[in-house]
């Protein structure tokens, strides 16, 4: 069968004329607001006002979806809390498909409450650590190394892609010597491919003739050169926080502490002590550039960037500038990534 917004579904299905009347109902709304959305000229309320109006469908289409599947891993008829405050929305389309992975029907209620009170692009580590307190360490291990994974195949455009599952402890250890990698070797600019690639304000040469690599691109570089290379000289360290409520990676990544305890023997230990309200210590000094100690005393208290919340390839910002300081000190020091890190001396120049 086929209707005018060119769906087409097997009549067979019990389900097909519920579709065909949802689909000609939305289409209908879409076609009332059409002529609103047309007499905007401004962009950005167009874009609002069809986000709103695929929020409003969303909840359906995943019920009739569910309905033509119910294999579907949602299961949302089995998880009313959830069910509710996504059909309500309290809950995005994203934070649904995270907690209902891990949800059932005695955890719902508190999986739906810490998805509604925390950001969604902070969510996947906040399921993470709520897993680590309430499952069993051995278990985690076990569906961690069960779950490892590995794969490629070639894309359209003849490229091989690829993605992997890793424990958290093995990842660490590869992310830290591609990144130790990115931050050590100065990337060498390569030829335009009109890609629009940013070059830096001081390149000589101008942008439609050679461009910088991208952060992907340096650490598609690194993986190769590790990899052909067997790490060369690159020496990295992966950083444990070990807490009073569990043990994390220096992103937050949680890991069990049976993981821990395998690493532990062949670590080196060291000790960053905290005043009575629970900041790190500080340590100061006249040089440039911040100590290991300094680094991991400034990570542990800002996270991530100051600015935007990055993890990835931090660098320390001294703020007043060095140059007016004189001085390194952790008071003075700011996790930011290279792009706010720019942005903040740029700003300071206005």
């Amino acid at each position: 069968m086929r209707w005018s917004s060119g769906v087409v579904v097997d009549t067979s299905f019990p389900q097909a004329e519920s579709l065909r009347a949802e689909s000609l109902r939305v289409e209908s709304s879409e076609r009332c607001c059409r002529p609103v959305l047309d007499r905007r000229s401004n962009v950005r309320d167009q874009v609002v006002e069809i986000g709103r109006l695929v929020e409003t469908h969303q909840w359906r289409l995943v019920h009739l979806v569910a309905d033509l599947d119910r294999s579907c891993e949602w299961a949302l008829n089995e998880l009313p809390v959830i069910d509710d405050a996504f059909s309500s929305g309290r809950l995005s389309y994203s934070k649904v498909r995270n907690i209902t992975r891990v949800a059932n029907a005695d955890n719902a209620a508190e999986l739906c409450e810490l998805a509604e009170h925390t950001r969604a692009g902070h969510l996947t580590r906040a399921i993470a650590a709520w897993l680590g307190r309430h499952e069993d360490p051995d278990e985690t291990d076990r569906r961690r190394q069960q779950s490892r994974s590995l794969r490629w195949w070639l894309d359209t455009d003849g490229m091989v892609v690829g993605s992997f599952r890793l424990p958290p402890s093995m990842a660490a250890v590869l992310i830290a010597m591609i990144e130790t990698w990115v931050m050590r070797f100065r990337p060498e600019r390569q030829p335009s491919t009109g890609s629009g690639g940013d070059a830096p304000m001081d390149a000589s040469a101008p942008p439609s003739v050679t461009e910088w690599p991208s952060l992907d691109q340096q650490r598609a570089d690194a993986l190769i050169d590790l990899i052909g290379n067997g790490g060369g000289n690159v020496t990295t360290e992966v950083i444990l926080h070990l807490r009073a409520d569990g043990a994390t990676l220096n992103d937050g990544t949680p890991i069990t502490g049976s993981a821990v305890e395998r690493i532990a023997p062949t670590s080196f230990i060291r000790t960053m002590i905290h005043d009575a309200e629970s900041h790190p210590i500080n340590v100061s000094g006249r040089h440039r550039h911040p100590t290991d100690r300094q680094k991991r005393v400034v990570r542990e208290r800002d996270g991530g960037c100051v600015d935007c919340g990055s993890t990835e390839l931090v660098e320390y910002d001294h703020v007043p500038d060095f140059e007016a300081s004189k001085r390194t000190v952790v008071e003075e020091l700011h996790v930011r990534c290279p792009t706010c890190h720019r942005a903040r001396h740029r700003r300071d120049k206005l």
